[in-house]
């Protein structure tokens, strides 16, 4: 406890002068302004139109991790789509939500490895969703696969300098 404090006021000190006076001038939050902040919240749940743009972004978001995590670029993932690059990147613009259908969301998760969850949940309740703990030998396999890869794809460093001498001696 004594820490965390001790690093809250390290991080306050570096604050900038513009900052602290902004917080400094800053009302406090009272409950009423909780208790309709939460009221929005829940009127937002409701909004189908929400709804729908917050799911499509968070597949997007899947979508984009995954290409990340498994080192798939958006060219290879439209190949094994069937779909052009350009078809691909429309897909996934965050900025202009596509209507994704369940097929489609369902093809790019199996294209991708990966399973789609689509429920509809009960008033109270919700989902929490985890990522699956990290097995370290998941890490070191996946460390020595990327080095093995990449030393492939290095052009052997003694035949660079002959080609380089046989150049010099035309």
């Amino acid at each position: 406890m004594k820490k965390r404090n001790e690093r809250n006021r390290n991080a306050a000190d570096e604050l900038s002068p513009e900052l602290k006076a902004l917080l400094k001038s800053t009302r406090p939050v009272e409950s009423l302004d909780r208790d309709d902040l939460a009221a929005s919240v829940r009127d937002l749940e409701r909004d189908p139109d929400h709804v729908a743009d917050t799911r499509k972004a968070a597949f997007v978001e899947d979508v984009l991790r995954a290409l990340d995590e498994d080192d798939i670029g958006k060219s290879e993932l439209a190949r094994r789509l069937g779909k052009t690059r350009q078809q691909l990147s429309c897909m996934l613009n965050e900025e202009k939500l596509n209507n994704f259908t369940i097929e489609t969301m369902a093809e790019i998760a199996a294209v991708l490895g990966r399973h789609l969850l689509v429920r509809m949940l009960g008033p109270n309740q919700r989902v929490r969703i985890e990522p699956a703990p990290v097995m370290i030998e998941d890490v070191v396999r996946r460390i020595e696969e990327t080095r093995a890869t990449k030393q492939k794809a290095k052009p052997s460093k003694k035949a660079a300098p002959k080609a380089a001498t046989a150049k010099k001696r035309k």
